[in-house]
């Protein structure tokens, strides 16, 4: 190889490298901008994110809403942070950043639901109502008044005046049991 094919070769090299360098900072940079950029824009959205759901399989749920695009970059967040997510409903307000979201579903930080027993209530008032709540799993609903103070610990109570009127919160999924 003669000395000005070397510096050719050299000149050709440092080229390639210059512009696979410069490659590199772009895509940072889209990266950085992605990373920041609101998913949610104008309203709150509610998201329900399954067991074995991926981060992917949640942003193609988001691709189809057109709140963004699944690429390189969702991919690429997933690994930088521990994107073990957490089933369950969430709510995306106005402005929640593709890595806001996923600390979100990392944390488990669900949305929760408000119940409130109202003072005044009859047991088949609450029971009802409860009953009415299609984000509780219902249990109980076919049972008499005996079983259900003996599954919630107090056998052979009597079942008026035993809730306490109150607000009491809940995630979606949850049992009308658990919330007595």
């Amino acid at each position: 190889m003669t000395r000005s094919s070397r510096t050719i070769a050299l000149l050709v090299f440092l080229v390639a490298l210059f512009a696979g360098v410069f490659a590199l900072l772009l895509a940072w940079e889209e990266y950085r901008a992605f990373e920041g950029e609101p998913l949610v824009e104008e309203e709150t959205v509610r998201l329900q994110v399954r067991n074995g759901d991926t981060l992917r399989s949640v942003a193609r749920r988001l691709e189809t809403l057109g709140m963004t695009r699944v690429d390189w970059r969702w991919d690429l967040l997933s690994r930088r942070h521990d994107a073990r997510i957490k089933a369950g409903e969430y709510q995306l307000d106005r402005g929640t950043t593709p890595v806001g979201m996923l600390r979100r579903l990392v944390a488990g930080d669900v949305l929760r639901h408000r119940f409130t027993i109202v003072e005044g209530w009859t047991v088949d008032e609450l029971r009802a109502t409860l009953a009415g709540d299609a984000r509780l799993r219902r249990v109980t609903t076919d049972w008499d008044a005996d079983r259900l103070m003996e599954r919630l610990g107090c056998t052979g109570c009597f079942d008026e005046g035993r809730f306490l009127p109150e607000t009491y919160f809940f995630v979606r999924g949850d049992r009308d049991l658990d919330l007595l």
